[in-house]
């Protein structure tokens, strides 16, 4: 069995069943019924099954997460070696090929060299005039350095290039040759890595030679990663069940009473106790199992009456809300009539202003038209001289008093009325859009009264009645609630009372003819039970006494 299989209501009728089959005294049994508590011998039981089960339950975790991870471990190991073989093969090809361009790159770089000492070495006999010239004649042979037989082919390319190209193919080739060294570096670092996972799997393998043996444990089998994430799921896999066996703890510590009531009213049918006994206990079950049920009822009255005065709070805070919307929508309007009063007045006075603007205006704007006219006219004299048509034989007095100045003074008569009639007219504008906007204000604050006055009639005539309604309601189901949990938890803690006053009743070990019964009080007396007259039949029962 695992903690996951694990039936705790089986598990406590089983183990309730066992704790009858031990003798126990009946005031032990009764503290046990009238206790409402976990029974100890019970509860040590289950916890003692659950400690061995998660114990083996965490071993047989272990062992499977151990063995997932060995298995695994094996795997990887195997995908790393064919890996390596693969990387060896790849790299080992092209180490062959770095190493024949190596080669050749060197001879070449030897010929070039060679070339410039030859070339550097021309140039410095003919630079010297005190040295003679020496010629070689067809006749005579000429003197060569041996080159090598495998680049003789190469002489001839060597010879048309000139200096500057055969010192840049030299750079490059130095380039080259560095670029493949730094390759076959890489080449040999990632062979010491696999010289390295090599010697891994050889001591993982020689582990596991061991851990088969069962000389070792699976730790020195698995990689330093795999350890890690074997700890890890181990732990989490701990974890998980300690969990569980809280759980299930805590559910077994919830039901140990309940199941020991129900067992118990079961196993009184068979219990080998005195009679007295078996009808005091039955009375304290009965007691008892009627004390849980009020307790229950009470429970479920108790929610109802935290959820009705959770609802009670929230509509008391929602009619605070409404009450304050009203007063403020109740003084919304009147503020909203005063300003369209104040906008209608200052409309009227703006409708006046306009008014006499647009008179002023219409006033100056034929004078305006006269002087523009009239200062046209009179320029024509001016215009006429300025061309030379009229020659200027006018002495510049006259000239200025009679051709410069009337057209000049209508101009400025005629600018100043038109600034005036411009003016009036911008100031009729204004006015008149003041005005409209005024307007639309307002109609928008009449449609914004009558839509608080639409709320106000809502709130006033419907949800706040409405509310308050509900209000009264849920307080009086709460008074009703509140009045039925006291009853009930008086119903529960009167039953409780009754099973503790429970006792065996006794009879007096009087002669047979002429018993004499002793009564105690009994709750089977207030139920109309009549104890019986006669002695029991059994004369090994006890006489119980108080």
């Amino acid at each position: 069995m695992s903690l996951a299989t694990y039936d705790v209501k089986q598990e406590l009728v089983k183990l309730t069943q066992n704790f009858f089959s031990i003798e126990n005294p009946f005031s032990e049994l009764k503290n046990l019924l009238i206790d409402k508590k976990t029974i100890p011998w019970i509860h040590n039981q289950i916890v003692e099954q659950l400690s061995q089960i998660k114990k083996s339950d965490e071993t047989a975790a272990i062992t499977r997460l151990e063995k997932s991870a060995y298995e695994q471990q094996m795997k990887e190991d195997d995908d790393e070696k064919n890996r390596d073989v693969e990387e060896l093969r790849q790299d080992l090809l092209q180490r062959n090929h770095l190493t024949r361009q190596l080669e050749i790159l060197r001879v070449r770089k030897e010929q070039y060299e060679r070339e410039l000492l030859i070339r550097n070495t021309v140039s410095h006999v003919h630079t010297h005039p005190d040295t003679p010239v020496v010629h070689q004649h067809p006749s005579q042979p000429v003197s060569v350095p041996l080159l090598n037989p495998n680049t003789h082919v190469h002489t001839h390319l060597e010879a048309t290039l000139s200096t500057q190209d055969i010192e840049l193919s030299i750079q490059r080739i130095n380039r080259r040759i560095s670029e493949i060294s730094k390759e076959l570096e890489v080449l040999d670092s990632r062979n010491n890595e696999r010289e390295i996972r090599r010697g891994d799997r050889e001591k993982r393998l020689q582990a596991r030679l061991n851990y088969v043996q069962k000389t070792a444990g699976v730790a020195n089998t698995l990689s330093p990663n795999n350890q890690k994430k074997l700890l890890s799921n181990i732990e989490k896999e701990k974890k998980s069940l300690t969990q569980l066996h809280s759980s299930l703890l805590l559910k077994a510590d919830q039901l140990n009473y309940s199941i020991f009531l129900q067992q118990f009213e079961l196993s009184l049918q068979s219990m080998q106790r005195p009679f007295q006994e078996i009808d005091a206990l039955k009375a304290i079950v009965k007691k008892m199992k009627e004390h849980l049920n009020f307790k229950e009822k009470a429970a479920s009255i108790q929610s109802r009456l935290n959820n009705t005065m959770l609802t009670i709070g929230n509509n008391n805070g929602r009619l605070q809300r409404l009450l304050s919307n009203l007063s403020s929508l109740q003084l919304a309007n009147p503020d909203l009539t005063r300003r369209n009063e104040r906008m209608e007045e200052q409309n009227r006075e703006l409708l006046e202003s306009y008014n006499s603007h647009i008179k002023t205006r219409n006033k100056l704007f034929f004078p305006t038209l006269i002087l523009s006219g009239l200062s046209l006219l009179f320029s024509i004299p001016l215009i006429l001289t300025l061309t030379g048509i009229i020659p200027y034989i006018i002495a510049p007095a006259v000239l200025l008093t009679l051709v410069i100045a009337p057209p000049a003074l209508l101009l400025l008569a005629g600018l100043g009325v038109g600034i005036a009639t411009i003016t009036y007219a911008v100031k009729a504008y204004f006015n008149n859009s003041t005005i409209e906007s005024n307007k639309e204000t307002i109609e928008s604050n009449r449609r914004q009264m009558g839509t608080n006055q639409q709320e106000i009639y809502t709130l006033e005539n419907q949800t706040i009645p409405n509310l308050k309604k509900e209000l009264l309601q849920n307080e009086e189901i709460k008074n009703r609630l509140t009045d039925e949990l006291q009853h009930i938890e008086n119903l529960a803690e009167q039953a409780l009372k009754q099973a503790k006053e429970v006792e065996p009743y006794a009879y007096s070990s009087m002669p047979f003819f002429n018993p004499e019964v002793i009564v105690h009080q009994h709750p089977s007396v207030n139920n109309g039970m009549v104890t019986p007259s006669a002695p029991p039949l059994d004369p090994l029962y006890p006489v119980v006494r108080h």
